[in-house]
């Protein structure tokens, strides 16, 4: 049997069957993970980071010291061809997204049409350059998102 807790690199691929990606944020050493042709994921959420909604480990309570980080040493992420994947969501509580993927340098979402938005844990890397390719609604609402920022800070300086 197969030790998941050793794993580096995964490659999940062709999962057809597959709505609901596993709590792979749990796997301590995990460096690269790539995503690919999975049709029917429709939401990415704390269950993929393997962080319960209830847990002290999210970043709301206990000393960071004994705070469950997930995704410790993620530092690759790849997404492609996810034809229903419309919803990717963080935890939504003060502090938790310092815990998750620390380390993320690579990141890159192909081909999922009906993506609306990044978490907020991965817009605040501030290292993290994301490549985006075939995703228009997701390049669509990040545009808008631009031009908000940017017309509150012209707002601000008058």
């Amino acid at each position: 049997m197969i030790e998941l807790n050793v794993l580096k690199h995964l490659m999940l691929v062709n999962c057809s069957e597959c709505n609901v990606l596993p709590p792979l944020g749990k796997l301590p050493l995990l460096e690269s993970l790539e995503i690919k042709n999975m049709p029917n994921v429709e939401k990415v959420d704390f269950q993929f980071l393997g962080i319960g909604l209830n847990h002290e480990d999210a970043g709301n309570k206990g000393s960071s010291s004994d705070a469950i980080i997930a995704f410790p040493r993620l530092r690759k992420l790849h997404f492609m061809k996810l034809d229903k994947w419309e919803e990717w969501t963080g935890l939504n509580v003060n502090g938790g997204d310092k815990n998750i993927m620390p380390l993320l340098s690579s990141l890159s979402v192909v081909n999922c049409e009906k993506l609306e938005s990044l978490p907020d844990y991965i817009k605040s890397k501030e290292n993290l350059k994301p490549v985006i390719e075939g995703c228009s609604l997701l390049l669509e609402k990040e545009k808008e998102q631009k031009e908000m920022k940017s017309m509150d800070s012209i707002n601000k300086a008058d």
